[in-house]
């Protein structure tokens, strides 16, 4: 009798561990993918891919892969305007450091939420720099809701490659101000998040 029990007792805890196990042949229900995850960044080995991946890096908000499109002798150039009224941000110069900081305050620590970027470039022949003219939505999140702002412009962005035969940006040339009540340019964006 006390054996019958304890087979009883057995079957019922096999049936329990089978029933409550996940048939591994069994489908699973899919994870929605990263918003993101579709804009992978590509090889730096030509000036068409770096902007892309200038656009990837910023949608994907990756400080990472942003600065690593840049050389370590970079130089941004704002428009004018933009100079006149960052005075103390834009006076000694705008360089890799400055670039890295306003990365890693804007698309780390700030509460950015989403970045949509719609860039439109085109080479310039015989030259290293291509026309590049820039519309941004960024989706800034605070406590309650998500404020958005954009981000328009039109600049000269100059590449070299470098020894690893990787090309960089190494100066940006903000020649166009599209300053407007609701933009603002990327030399703005930059001072603001210095």
């Amino acid at each position: 009798m006390l054996h019958s029990c304890f087979r009883i007792v057995t079957l019922i805890m096999v049936l329990v561990v089978i029933w409550e196990c996940n048939n591994p042949f069994s489908t699973r229900e899919p994870e929605k993918p990263d918003q993101y995850s579709g804009m992978a960044i590509k090889p730096a080995n030509t000036p068409e891919n770096v902007l892309y991946n200038l656009r990837a890096s910023f949608e994907s908000l990756s400080v990472q892969d942003y600065i690593a499109i840049f050389s370590n002798d970079f130089a941004f150039s704002p428009h004018p305007d933009d100079s006149l009224l960052y005075l103390e941000d834009f006076r000694n110069g705008w360089g890799y450091d400055q670039e890295k900081t306003f990365a890693e305050n804007f698309l780390q620590k700030s509460v950015t939420s989403e970045i949509e970027v719609y860039p439109f470039y085109e080479y310039k022949p015989g030259q290293d720099m291509y026309d590049y003219t820039y519309s941004m939505k960024v989706f800034s999140a605070d406590s309650t809701k998500v404020i958005p702002f954009e981000v328009k412009g039109h600049a000269w962005i100059y590449f070299r490659e470098v020894e690893d035969g990787t090309w960089k940006i190494y100066h940006w040339v903000e020649f166009q101000n599209m300053i407007q009540d609701k933009f603002i340019t990327w030399g703005v964006l930059r001072a603001l998040y210095i």
